[in-house]
């Protein structure tokens, strides 16, 4: 079963405000496309990343309309990591 956090991003300096990131760890690609895009919709987020391979930090990134071109956002998988507890890429 993938994990699923709720991470708050662009906080300021006392750790409010912000936006919600939703980072799903699917390392083993179980979930296909079609579901991706439904559970990007569900999290009401302006875009939900899908850890593919924490190891290389390969990412997508997917929002309401359907998966960014871009690959890789370093800033939100390093993020992402952190959450689940690694140290450093």
């Amino acid at each position: 079963m993938p994990e699923f956090y709720n991470i708050r991003v662009f906080v300021d300096s006392h750790n409010m405000h912000g936006d919600v990131l939703p980072i799903i760890f699917d390392e083993r690609r179980t979930i296909h496309e079609d579901e991706r895009l439904r559970i990007a919709r569900e999290t009401n987020a302006a875009e939900t990343v899908f850890i593919n391979n924490e190891r290389l930090c390969d990412i997508s990134i997917v929002h309401a309309q359907g998966e960014l071109a871009l690959r890789v956002h370093r800033l939100s998988a390093q993020h992402g990591f952190s959450a689940k507890g690694v140290k450093s890429l």
